[in-house]
């Protein structure tokens, strides 16, 4: 019986076009999408901090690996503080399954995400505020419902205070010693 067998030729071609493929497959794959944030402000120059990591002023931008909801914060002198949260989408080519076969074609993703702030003046007039304060507690007496108790009357003082049960008895006042008169000139030491 004769044994079949490859000629080298033939041999060579196929190993060339095995390690053809391999680096063919290799160079394709792997190309790494870019994701980033960008986050701009009114005014510009906020500083910012996302998710408890301070990463510069507005208008700013980040490289980011997660998708999902982050803590975004924004100061500058003269404005109100603005705490928040602002979500990172997934585009289609990122979800599980689509991110697989995205990965081995010869594309570079780009992933940009927007985010603006607009930041509020802060008040230092004192009517102002009461203004403002006022408005406010209007705005939460329309949200309460016609039967609920704290409708009925305005927030004061009156629950600060701790009154004391009548049962109760008192102590008696601790008497102090009188003063001392202030020294006398004779007393004072020489000078």
């Amino acid at each position: 019986m004769r044994r079949a067998t490859l000629n080298p030729v033939r041999r060579a071609s196929t190993a060339s076009l095995i390690v053809a493929a391999g680096a063919l497959f290799v160079g394709m794959s792997g190309c790494a999408s870019e994701r980033r944030i960008f986050i701009t402000s009114e005014p510009s120059g906020a500083v910012v901090v996302l998710n408890d990591v301070e990463i510069g002023r507005t208008p700013v931008d980040i490289d980011f690996t997660w998708f999902g909801v982050y803590d975004v914060r924004l100061r500058k002198e003269g404005y109100e503080p603005l705490i928040t949260s602002a979500k990172a989408e997934a585009p289609a080519h990122e979800w599980p399954g689509f991110d697989l076969i995205a990965e081995t074609l010869p594309v570079r993703f780009k992933t940009h995400v927007q985010w603006h702030f607009e930041l509020a003046p802060s008040v230092s007039d004192p009517d102002e505020i009461i203004a403002r304060a006022r408005n406010l507690r209007r705005q939460v007496g329309a949200e309460l419902a016609p039967d609920d108790p704290r409708r009925s009357r305005p927030p004061t003082d009156e629950g600060l205070l701790i009154e004391r049960d009548a049962d109760v008895e008192d102590e008696p006042p601790v008497e102090l010693p009188p003063l001392l008169p202030p020294p006398t000139r004779d007393e004072r030491s020489p000078r």
